[in-house]
């Protein structure tokens, strides 16, 4: 989405509300596309003082699977953007705390997609203490024991004998 916001620099407004829905059924994260409803972003763009401020708040649920158990499950998502906007990027400037106004606009698409990207969980899990399944016999052991028989190291196999 694109905002227009020569009225907030020229100075005839001091703010503009920002509220749409941004469609991400089509990106991708490592091979799963977890934005299969539309994604709400709100916020606003701000002078005061002469700084112009792009704050922005995107709330999102990604389906996802679990790290250790590979169960689905729905990831409630709340992300902050605070940007200072600028007209051009100064030579030692933190660029992650800037967004560039080009002729009087803002696109925030990609503002949105880097933020979701950065806010995604590497490693999500169904629960904090998520056991995972076992690679032997494929038991989710959440739910039931692993089936594989006991093994015993070969180099202390000698030792059974001696109890």
């Amino acid at each position: 989405m694109t905002v227009n916001i020569r009225s907030v620099l020229s100075g005839q407004r001091l703010s503009i509300p920002i509220e749409y829905e941004a469609d991400f059924c089509e990106y991708d994260f490592y091979g799963v596309k977890p934005f299969p409803n539309p994604v709400s972003v709100k916020g606003s763009v701000d002078s005061s003082s002469g700084v112009v401020m792009l704050e922005l708040s995107i709330c999102a649920v990604a389906q996802t699977r679990c790290a250790s158990c590979g169960k689905g499950i729905s990831v409630p998502m709340d992300v902050p953007v605070r940007l200072m906007v600028v007209n051009s990027i100064p030579e030692n400037a933190e660029e992650d705390e800037l967004i560039l106004c080009e002729n009087g606009e803002l696109e925030l698409d990609d503002t949105v997609n880097e933020a979701l990207t950065l806010a995604m969980d590497l490693r999500p899990l169904c629960t904090p203490d998520c056991k995972g399944v076992c690679f032997g016999c494929g038991a989710d052991l959440n739910r039931e024991p692993c089936r594989c028989a006991p093994r015993i190291n070969p180099e202390l196999e000698k030792l059974k004998d001696l109890f």
